[in-house]
């Protein structure tokens, strides 16, 4: 008999664990009892998450993108014969269409989805698959831990690093990418088995190695920003930890300290012999990892090779972090992580909203504290307290976690909090009560258990208070009768461009309204105008801003999160842009907003294109009214009249470009940050707009000769500052002599002609190579702009 043939089962080898001595009919009640915890925590917690399994997925928030983007991998991917995934098309940013690689796809997700779509056609297959990633990581925890710290540790391991995930769930269907975890869950697991039995000196066969290999391409399947980064990271810590501890063994060994072999020679002399007796489970798992490296890897290779195309250097992207402290809020009906505003920002920390970043509760978080206090051999925790300390600390101003290369594209640091219940979990396997005084003992069982029910019942109520939505027969109907209609488009109107970057072009004024309504076209199978991309390059909006698109909106708020409607209808000239543009597109009609328009402005879209068909309702959107295209204006397509379409609005009134609503004289090219304010933004002390180097560009129009008169009250931040005013190439002014940090005044003025004109301010310094202030801001910042005003005067002789 094989020396591991004691030791070996199911790929995972260790010693004898307690559970194991004893009578096996009382094992095996202690197995099938753990089974079923582990079971009806997972039916659970279902109960509370999930909830609905009638159909697709679709709420008022972000839910509607995961769905949306299985979809289009459904309909874009095809085998020559290894996995191709379109990504250049006119399916959205119709018509000058985009590339779609900046998107969070899930490669596991999204074909999982093409192949049950492809079987049964619509169906609840993403809640399938969050449950099932749940399924697989609850038993796989319990499979791997369970030789090594028997069932009860093993299932309870299990349990909390699954269902006690309340920042993960809170993530479902809201962030559905963030939310499934499941192999890196399992990625951690493995990797603290492989420590600590390397630390035990325990055997570590080859079969462990190769499902730790066989995780690693599985989490290629998963979301690619932050979820396989964190079991990459995991990762890195295990083999820089086992390296060091196999290089101090080695030195100990030539001091002639350390006695035992050497753990590479045991591996490799255990590893031949695995591979002679037990050659079919380490061929099929090679073979395991080779199917997935080329299903997963040619997709995912793709899409990195296509996000190559966008240099974001000099793209705002925001990032969000929190402060460790939130580790300490209980999840308690009266105080919780997730409460808004009372921890939107805790000393300064960006948080994510509503959702409880940055705290896995009080519960976990005693258990772990416990787990680490009580454990023997603590230096199997050392790569895993390294990882969780890298997360909880990392902020902008002290990143350990975006030096990694597989963080390049993450904005949110706080996201790491969807491992928090694993690392926790694990940390807890420490807990030894038998060596606690029996009064201790119980008094502290009682105390975890009262808070246990209480945080449960607290997320609990989080979860229900937010309704499940799902689609209706009603609702299917409608979207079939436009999909039958001629026309390859819709035209949703108020559309959404956006980016988890934000709305740099202004292309979606009502985003907390109108932000999914693109996304229906999972059920109407034409091509749309909106979009949600993870990140947003402005080269990707820029036709839409060539062609007037920001000039339309007037909404009632200019905060997109509060807006609610447009002030007024459409001017004769923006009836005039929109006519021309729907015309000359391949659209089937209008999806109008209804709710998003003023009283009377519907009825004006009635009398000039014809009466709805229909409408139907959705969260936060409102009322959808479908205007159908008369068949007879078909005729009047013509792509390229559609792109060369402009909207044009001349500059007549004086703009002060820093403020906080948007003015469709001005066309702002580049060069100026977002409008930034102090106290509240309604009612703000101060604000302000950052000039970043080298220039601010800005374009307009006028219908006749005028002067241009260019008025400037700004601070320069940078000693030997130098402003240099340029109107259509001319220099018009050159501001000098400025002193730093200073209020500064100036003015610039030019003559001008009928048409459209370019002005242009030049700046001699920005804070970039070398930084000079504000280390922790990558924007090339020269000079602050508390006023740039524009106006036109009558000509002067």
């Amino acid at each position: 008999m094989s020396p591991l043939d004691s030791s070996v089962e199911s790929g995972v080898e260790t010693r004898a664990p307690a559970s194991a001595a004893g009578d096996p009919r009382a094992n095996r009640k202690r197995l099938v009892a753990c089974v079923l915890a582990i079971a009806a925590s997972l039916a659970i917690f279902a109960a509370i998450v999930i909830r609905n399994f009638k159909g697709p997925i679709g709420d008022h928030v972000e839910s509607f993108l995961y769905e949306y983007l299985s979809y289009y991998v459904s309909k874009n991917l095809t085998f020559t014969p290894l996995p191709h995934l379109g990504l250049e098309n006119d399916q959205v940013f119709y018509p000058f269409g985009t590339n779609q690689a900046l998107q969070s796809f899930c490669v596991e997700r999204d074909l999982l989805f093409t192949l049950l779509a492809h079987l049964f056609g619509r169906g609840p297959w993403l809640q399938f698959y969050y449950l099932g990633g749940l399924v697989v990581s609850a038993y796989g925890t319990f499979a791997l831990l369970r030789k090594d710290h028997g069932d009860v540790k093993a299932a309870c391991a299990a349990i909390l690093a699954n269902c006690f995930n309340f920042y993960g769930a809170q993530k479902y269907p809201y962030h559905f990418n963030m939310a499934c975890v499941h192999w890196a869950t399992l990625a951690i697991v493995c990797d603290f088995v492989i420590v600590e039995r390397l630390v035990a000196r325990r055997p570590i066969t080859l079969s462990l190695v190769l499902v730790r290999t066989l995780l690693l391409v599985l989490c290629f399947g998963l979301e690619l920003g932050h979820v396989l980064g964190y079991s990459l990271t995991s990762l890195l810590a295990t083999c820089v930890f086992t390296a060091c501890l196999l290089a101090f063994r080695a030195v100990q060994r030539k001091r002639g300290v350390d006695h035992a072999e050497s753990d590479l020679a045991r591996f490799g002399r255990e590893a031949r012999i695995e591979l002679k007796e037990h050659w079919p489970r380490i061929v099929g798992l090679v073979a395991v990892i080779g199917v997935f490296a080329v299903l997963y890897g040619s997709i995912v290779a793709q899409i990195l090779a296509a996000t190559k195309k966008y240099d974001f250097k000099s793209v705002p992207l925001g990032v969000w972090w929190s402060q460790p402290i939130r580790l300490l809020i209980p999840y308690f009906p009266w105080i919780h992580p997730s409460q808004q505003p009372k921890f939107l920002q805790i000393w300064g920390d960006q948080a994510e909203v509503g959702i409880g970043s940055g705290g896995a509760g009080l519960f976990l978080l005693l258990l772990g504290i416990l787990g680490l206090v009580q454990a023997k051999k603590r230096l199997r925790y050392v790569p895993l307290v390294g990882v969780f300390v890298a997360f909880v600390v990392s902020r902008p101003d002290f990143d350990l976690v975006r030096w990694m290369p597989w963080f390049a594209f993450t904005r949110v640091f706080s996201r790491a909090t969807v491992i928090y219940s694993t690392v926790l979990a694990l940390f807890a396997l420490g807990i030894a009560p038998a060596a606690l005084p029996t009064l201790v003992r119980r008094g502290l069982v009682g105390l975890l258990a009262a808070l246990c029910l209480l945080e449960v019942y607290t997320f609990s109520t989080i979860k229900m208070a937010h309704p499940a939505f799902a689609f209706d027969d009603r609702f299917m109907a409608h979207m079939k009768k436009i999909e039958e209609l001629p026309g390859e488009a819709v035209l949703d109107f108020p559309f959404c461009i956006l980016g988890g970057n934000g709305d740099l072009a202004y292309l979606c004024p009502y985003m907390e309204k109108l932000k999914s309504v693109y996304a229906l076209q999972r059920f109407h199978h034409k091509k749309v105008i909106g979009q949600y991309l993870g990140r947003v390059h402005p080269s990707q909006t820029q036709p839409f801003v060539d062609e007037g698109w920001p000039k339309m909106w007037d909404p009632d708020d200019p905060d997109p999160v509060d807006a609610d409607k447009q002030t007024r209808c459409l001017t004769d000239a923006e009836w005039d842009f929109f006519t021309d543009f729907f015309y000359a597109n391949d659209f089937a009609g209008i999806q109008l907003a209804a709710d998003r328009l003023p009283a009377g402005c519907p009825e004006q879209f009635y009398e000039r294109f014809g009466q709805p068909m229909g409408d139907v309702s959705i969260p936060k959107a409102g009322r959808l009214v479908f205007i159908p295209r008369d068949p007879k204006t078909f005729r009047r397509v013509d792509k390229e009249a559609a792109r060369k379409a402009r909207l044009v609005v001349v500059l007549t009134n004086p703009i002060d470009l820093v403020r906080r609503r948007r003015s469709p004289m001005i066309d702002e090219k580049r060069g100026l940050s977002g409008w930034e304010w102090l106290g509240d933004a309604k009612a703000p002390q101060d604000s302000w707009r950052w000039a970043t180097a080298p220039s601010t560009d800005l374009e307009f129009e006028v219908s006749e000769p005028r002067d241009l008169v260019v008025d400037a009250r700004f601070r320069s931040p940078i000693a030997d500052q130098r402003v240099t005013v340029e109107l259509d190439g001319q220099t018009i002014g050159i501001w000098e002599d400025l002193s730093r940090d200073g209020a500064i005044t100036r003015s610039a003025r030019g003559k001008i002609g009928p048409g459209r004109h370019e002005l242009r301010l030049r700046y001699a310094r920005g804070n970039a190579s070398p930084t000079l202030f504000a280390p922790g801001d990558p924007r090339p910042m020269s000079v602050m702009y508390q006023s740039l005003v524009l106006r036109t005067e009558p000509v002067r002789d």
